[in-house]
């Protein structure tokens, strides 16, 4: 069962969503870990803009940026 230390000291154990080794990179489930970390997640399909919020400190991603960034790491 692979685990991950985060900042604040924490370890995290991947269950049923592991982290994937790629030749350059290991991609792990960001989702899974920020909740782990306390945010609370939210999606807006609209813009697909995901929002992390980190008792009120909100800080978004766009997950086409995201997703076109992870595909030139491969």
């Amino acid at each position: 069962m692979p685990i991950l230390e985060i900042p604040s000291g924490r370890v995290i154990f991947f269950n049923d969503v592991q982290p994937e080794n790629t030749d350059t990179a290991v991609l792990i489930p960001l989702r899974f870990v920020l909740e782990k970390m306390g945010a609370i997640i939210s999606w807006h399909g609209e813009t697909k803009t995901v929002f992390a919020d980190f008792n009120g400190k909100v800080s978004a991603a766009d997950a086409r940026l995201i997703l076109r960034k992870a595909a030139r790491l491969d």
